[in-house]
C-alpha cells in the first residue's frame, strides 16, 4: 500500500510477501512483484518487528512495524478466513510470538543491563555514520569494488542497481536494525554469521565498535595476502 499525507491507499500491483534467509542466514521480509522484482526488503532480527491487523479498518490491511517505521500490506489471498493464521505464522517466523509464561527476573542480569546502559556509547549507529550523503560520495568509486555486485540478488547484479541500493531508504533502515541487533544479547550470533569470529575486535565496551574493528581486521588480512 502507498502512504500519502498520513493516509494509505491501495497499490494496484500484485505480488507476494516472503521471508527468506540470505547466504549469511540473516532473515529478510520481502514484498515481491509477480515479475520477480523485489520492491521491499527489510532485514529481520527476532523480536524487533511486529506484524498485525490494522483494527481501524474492516479491510484486510496488515501492518509491519519496527520502532517508528510502519509498512502497510493489503492481503489478497482468496480465503480471508486464513488471514489470522497467516499473520500468526509471520510473527512466529520473525520471532514475535506471544509469551504466555511469566518469567522470573534475573536480578544479576538486570544489573548488568543497567550498568551497560549507564556507559556512554563510543560511536554513533551505523545509519548515522553511513548517511545517504556520505554514500553518494562513494558512488563514483564503485567500479573499483566489483565484488559488491555479488551481494545483490541475481536480477539486480548491475552498477545501476548497486547505486540505487546504496542510497535507498531500505539500506538506512537495515543499518538502524543492525546497530540495535549488534548491541543486543544476540550480537555474538551476528559476529558469527558475518564470519568475523577470530578477528581482532579490540577491547571496547561498545559491541558496534568491536564489529567495525573486526571488519577492518579482516579487510587488512585480505589485503596483506594479495
Amino acid at each position: 500500500m502507498i502512504s500519502e499525507n498520513n493516509k494509505v491507499r491501495p497499490d494496484l500491483r500484485k505480488g507476494k510477501i516472503q521471508i527468506v534467509a540470505d547466504e549469511s542466514e540473516i532473515s529478510h521480509f520481502q514484498w515481491v512483484e509477480t515479475n520477480g522484482k523485489i520492491e521491499d526488503d527489510y532485514i529481520i532480527f527476532p523480536g524487533e518487528f511486529k506484524f498485525s491487523k490494522v483494527v481501524q479498518t474492516k479491510s484486510r490491511v496488515y501492518l509491519l512495524e519496527f520502532g517508528d517505521d510502519k509498512f502497510f500490506y493489503w492481503l489478497q489471498e482468496p480465503n480471508a478466513n486464513l488471514d489470522k493464521e497467516l499473520c500468526e505464522k509471520v510473527n512466529k517466523i520473525i520471532g514475535n510470538e506471544p509469551k504466555h509464561e511469566e518469567k522470573k527476573i534475573d536480578t544479576s542480569a538486570l544489573a548488568r543491563v543497567l550498568e551497560s546502559l549507564a556507559k556512554p556509547q563510543l560511536i554513533p549507529d551505523l545509519d548515522d555514520i553511513l548517511t545517504p550523503e556520505i554514500l553518494k560520495n562513494l558512488i563514483d568509486s564503485l567500479s573499483k569494488y566489483p565484488e559488491l555486485l555479488d551481494l545483490l540478488p541475481e536480477e539486480q547484479k548491475s552498477m545501476d542497481f548497486l547505486r540505487d541500493n546504496l542510497i535507498s531508504a531500505q539500506l538506512q533502515q537495515a543499518l538502524q536494525v543492525l546497530s540495535g541487533a549488534i548491541r543486543s544479547p544476540g550480537g555474538p550470533a551476528i559476529f558469527s554469521s558475518l564470519g568475523l569470529q577470530g578477528f581482532d575486535s579490540g577491547n571496547s565496551s561498545d559491541p558496534l565498535e568491536r564489529l567495525l574493528r573486526a571488519i577492518q581486521s579482516k579487510s587488512d588480512i585480505r589485503k596483506s595476502r594479495k
